[in-house]
């Protein structure tokens, strides 16, 4: 559903990503709208006058990737802003909540589940989740690290920890 030119196969794997998870899935008309304004937003995104050379994705209609290759322009602090009034806006468009950093998002039959935290600890208690379950980690900040390491195994992330 992504405009190919806003994709994130058009940037290199050295550029800075910030991922945003939605405390739910977004309905297909949400994801339309998101798409249709992370488009606008990093078609004009600009930092101190300089066009950034950015691309996002909208993955599992969940995870809002937004991308810019350094190389090219850096981010400043205020186009950082910029880019988080974005993910504010959604929120309060959809009422869904991107920033929320309290939840756990594991990849269960091919789909996103999320936890609450105490959920998640409870899961792993009773064996619902082990250390090979795959969760997101959203802890990444380069897209080649998205491209290749997304996707985790518990005991291989900051939730390893929970299994003792």
């Amino acid at each position: 559903m992504v405009a190919t030119e806003f994709g994130l196969e058009t940037l290199s794997d050295a550029s800075r990503i910030w991922i945003y998870q939605a405390n739910r899935a977004l309905a297909v008309e949400e994801c339309m709208i998101t798409e249709a304004e992370a488009a606008r937003f990093v078609a004009s995104w600009n930092a101190h006058g300089h066009q950034l050379k950015a691309g996002f994705e909208l993955a599992h209609q969940q995870f809002l990737i937004l991308a810019v290759d350094e190389s090219f322009h850096a981010p400043s602090g205020c186009s950082i802003d910029t880019s988080v009034a974005l993910v504010k806006n959604l929120n309060a468009q959809f009422g869904v909540d991107f920033l929320d950093r309290k939840k756990v998002a594991v990849w269960e039959n091919d789909s996103v589940v999320m936890y609450e935290l105490a959920e998640f600890k409870e899961a792993v208690t009773v064996g619902k989740i082990t250390k090979d379950s795959l969760v997101f980690n959203n802890l990444i900040q380069h897209l080649g690290e998205w491209r290749n390491n997304w996707k985790i195994a518990a005991g291989d992330s900051w939730l390893k920890r929970y299994f003792g």
